[in-house]
């Protein structure tokens, strides 16, 4: 949507009358908002901006700001063994469960019933 802003001018009125024209634009890959306010330009950081406004915002209004992707996952189950070199008899197993959330599309269950866990390539 910012995208979409940029170089083009918005118009807000405020309460008291007076106009304020907001251009967005890249500069040295930071995205800079032009606020003019009575003839006199202004250049903000958009992070700037936002990390004002955030704040300010309702409930409802920063669920909008902050757009949320869901991802389906399964938890797998790992018994892990670790044989232990000191503090307890030498050669000792200690076996602990070990939980991890995984998204879906990286799980692969083969037919023998076997989990195995894709790992996408960069």
């Amino acid at each position: 949507m910012l995208n979409e802003f940029l170089n083009k001018r918005l118009l807000i009125k405020g309460h008291d009358g007076n106009e304020l024209w907001i251009k967005g634009e890249f500069r040295k890959d930071k995205k800079l908002l032009t606020v003019e306010i009575e003839g006199k330009e202004v250049m903000i950081a958009f992070d700037d901006l936002w990390t004002t406004l955030f704040p300010m915002a309702n409930d409802d209004q920063q669920d909008k700001m902050i757009p949320t992707k869901t991802t389906r996952t399964r938890i797998l189950e790992q018994l892990l063994t670790i044989r232990l070199n000191k503090d307890c008899r030498k050669g000792e197993l200690v076996a602990f469960k070990h939980k991890v959330s995984v998204p879906e599309e990286m799980i692969c269950v083969k037919p023998e019933g076997d989990t195995k866990i894709l790992i996408p390539k960069k």
